[in-house]
């Protein structure tokens, strides 16, 4: 079996080859890859600019779907041919893998692997942000940075179930085409205006921005917030921590919340488990639809970081074994 080695940080060191699987643990799944999600904390991983330090050599990736192979001992609700999505801190970027299984689920036919294999991260993280921290309602204006990304399409995809309205804002005309067809009702290009003036034509302040970018940006985007509005920081994939003024946050009486979802996902374990089994039931019934741009062989995971690292990337690539 074959799979992406990181034997030092940075993205030049990785390497494709084979490596010997063990046995599962009596708490593991053993699943042979189908697809694999490529996401923003993988890359930040492998440069050591994550709050999880892997011990070298590791496999990066956190979340795959594929085939149950083999189960350990005191795995109940699993067996061998099952479908089945998992995730973990890092380790999927592999042919074949063990997964804890208490981060497991089981996939339903009418499920292709590449949607099952980026729920979790992007739409697990966008879940959380809209219904358990902002408390999203019926009808709310919403705005989304980085529309064009993995978070930011999964926000408008669910956000769309609650009649809201969203205005999706990116930095080129492929990606908001793309944040178009996920569900947006209007659509903005920051590389081409201000954001906040463009935000502010819109009518209406808003009750709820999503910001998974950072910099310059998240200023102006607080500055168009309603009475009582949310700011939801979610990441940084601009490079940019930005600096928020305190007096915009008091003389709008609104909220700035944070948005952790790997530390939810291990402090909340139950609560995780129950927001991930909504996801795949909604994607069961047809109310979500992942918007998979690429389909790229494992052996090239190099290449696709590389696009998440120069921001060329949109919609969310999977990694075929």
């Amino acid at each position: 079996m074959n799979a992406i080695l990181c034997n030092s940080f940075g993205l030049d060191n990785l390497v494709y080859q084979p490596i010997n699987v063990k046995e599962p643990r009596p708490e593991e799944i053993q699943i042979e890859a189908k697809a694999i999600g490529v996401n923003y904390p993988d890359l930040l991983m492998i440069e050591n600019k994550y709050q999880f330090k892997p011990t070298m050599p590791f496999i990066p990736g956190a979340e795959i779907a594929g085939i149950v192979r083999k189960v350990g001992s005191k795995v109940e609700n699993f067996i061998k041919g099952d479908r089945i999505i998992a995730i973990d801190t890092h380790g999927a970027y592999s042919q074949l893998c063990n997964m804890p299984a208490q981060n497991c689920f089981h996939l339903d036919k009418s499920i292709p692997f590449e949607s099952g294999a980026v729920l979790q991260y992007t739409y697990g993280t966008a879940f959380h942000a809209l219904i358990d921290r902002a408390k999203i309602e019926q009808g709310d204006k919403i705005a989304v940075l980085g529309a064009g990304g993995g978070i930011g399409l999964a926000s408008i995809d669910i956000a769309k179930n609650y009649n809201c309205e969203i205005w999706a804002a990116a930095s080129s005309e492929t990606k908001l085409r793309l944040a178009k067809k996920a569900g947006a009702n209007g659509l903005i290009n920051y590389s081409k205006e201000d954001l906040k003036i463009a935000l502010k034509e819109t009518g209406n302040p808003f009750d709820l921005v999503l910001d998974p970018v950072g910099g310059e940006n998240s200023e102006k985007a607080l500055r168009c917030l309603n009475w009582n509005g949310k700011l939801m920081v979610v990441g940084f994939t601009s490079g940019k921590i930005p600096k928020i003024p305190s007096n915009l946050v008091l003389l709008k009486s609104c909220q700035v919340m944070g948005v952790f979802w790997s530390a939810f996902r291990k402090k909340f374990h139950e609560k995780f488990r129950k927001n991930s089994e909504e996801l795949l039931s909604m994607m069961k019934e047809g109310k979500l639809s992942p918007i998979i741009d690429q389909k790229v062989p494992l052996k090239d995971a190099k290449k696709v970081l590389k696009s998440i690292k120069n921001r060329e990337s949109k919609g969310k690539t999977v990694l075929i074994p």
